[in-house]
């Protein structure tokens, strides 16, 4: 199964609720607990992606492609970007949150 599909069928199992704990939120957001090298690579290089680009320099992609290999690091960095090309566009022309929890 591809990585970013893996992702998305697990998504509801690694991402807390509104009303988790805040101390569990913060531990989330800093080590979601997978045991795997390969998801734990692929956790800490989407971070990488989608964080401060200063830190992407040759060592860290020798590393990535190491760990993950050429086409998921592709295929990660694209999901990476893709998203947050969405969370700018939500941010610039102000969409709202919905009301409700969409229906099934």
């Amino acid at each position: 199964m591809h990585l970013a599909l893996r992702a998305a069928v697990n998504f509801e199992e690694r991402v807390p609720s509104p009303t988790t704990p805040i101390r569990f939120r913060e531990r989330h957001r800093d080590d979601p607990g997978f045991s795997g090298p390969f998801e734990r690579a692929a956790w800490s290089a989407a971070r990488a992606l989608a964080g401060r680009p200063e830190r992407l320099d040759d060592a860290w992609y020798a590393e990535a492609r190491a760990a993950l290999g050429e086409a998921v690091l592709f295929e990660l960095s694209t999901l990476v970007g893709y998203y947050a090309t969405l969370a700018l566009q939500l941010r610039l022309f102000g969409v709202p949150a919905p009301d409700k929890e969409p229906q099934p």
